[in-house]
């Protein structure tokens, strides 16, 4: 990709879920609401990463960070996300071809969940 990722903000509603995602099962309730809890207190300091589709915008990274926004109640959310929901929106995957964007998609989604570390000894 040449242009590097644009960071801003969007309505909630307008971010679709992508059919891609590597990480397709849901993160437990659990986890889910503890991620929701977390953000409540301190907002979504993760952008999630999203593609320009028309109005709206493709999900492609943060799939457990969407979960738990989608859990929270609006006026949550809202104090959460007061200006829309960070993105960081990869304008260079909206003009590929179909082939294109699911490998630059992959590409991605892979990368971020190799370069995850487990947690060190004493946080687990």
């Amino acid at each position: 990709m040449a242009n590097p990722p644009q960071v801003t903000e969007v309505p909630f509603g307008a971010i679709k879920t992508d059919v891609t995602n590597m990480r397709a099962m849901k993160p437990s309730k659990a986890q889910t609401k503890a991620l929701a809890e977390h953000i409540k207190a301190k907002g979504l300091i993760s952008p999630v990463s999203v593609y320009p589709e028309g109005d709206n915008y493709q999900l492609i990274l943060g799939f457990d960070r969407y979960y738990a926004l989608e859990s929270l109640e609006a006026g949550e959310l809202k104090a959460a996300c007061p200006n829309g929901v960070p993105v960081r929106v990869f304008h260079d995957i909206a003009e590929m071809d179909e082939e294109e964007q699911i490998a630059a998609i992959k590409d991605l989604q892979l990368a971020e969940n190799l370069n995850r570390r487990a947690p060190p000894r004493w946080r687990r």
